[in-house]
């Protein structure tokens, strides 16, 4: 049996040595840059991401204004019938209510400017 005698290590480690070695620069870059993903994903996109699942849905448009009778509404008649009957009936219209034919009138002259 042969004994050999080995200088004995006290555990203490050599910083300023470990700091010029190539892999532990490389392994120090890679651990910033896992940290530095970490705080763009928990400081920029996790809240994003929450606060647009609480965004409400956009509501409906109102419904159009119902007329509050039934005999304000116009009847119309149909887009196939010939000129005279529609005519006929522009007429009738006009004869019953001209205030209503009046502002008809006025907001075709209206929308034909813009």
């Amino acid at each position: 049996m042969n004994v050999v005698s080995a200088a004995s290590s006290t555990g203490s480690i050599d910083f300023m040595n470990m700091l010029t070695q190539t892999w532990f620069l490389s392994a120090i870059k890679q651990v910033l840059g896992a940290l530095v993903v970490l705080l763009v994903i928990f400081m920029v996109i996790k809240p994003t991401i929450k606060t647009l699942a609480e965004m409400k849905p956009p509501l409906p448009p109102p419904p159009p204004p119902k007329l509050e009778k039934p005999e304000e509404q116009l009847a119309l008649p149909e887009p196939d019938t010939s000129s005279g009957v529609r005519l006929e009936h522009v007429q009738q219209i006009t004869k019953d209510d001209s205030k209503k034919a009046a502002q008809v009138v006025m907001n075709w002259l209206g929308s034909e400017e813009d």
